[in-house]
């Protein structure tokens, strides 16, 4: 096909992400991959 298409990023500020994994909680994180810590 050959086509690149242009996507939109997400971009959420640290504070909701804090808010959203209970300050990065052990308790929500799902496990570690090729970036970093991943967390539900």
């Amino acid at each position: 096909d050959g086509e690149i298409e242009d996507i939109e990023s997400l971009i959420f500020s640290l504070g909701s992400i804090k808010s959203a994994t209970n300050n990065f909680s052990e308790a929500n994180k799902l496990g570690e991959g090729g970036f970093g810590p991943v967390y539900k």
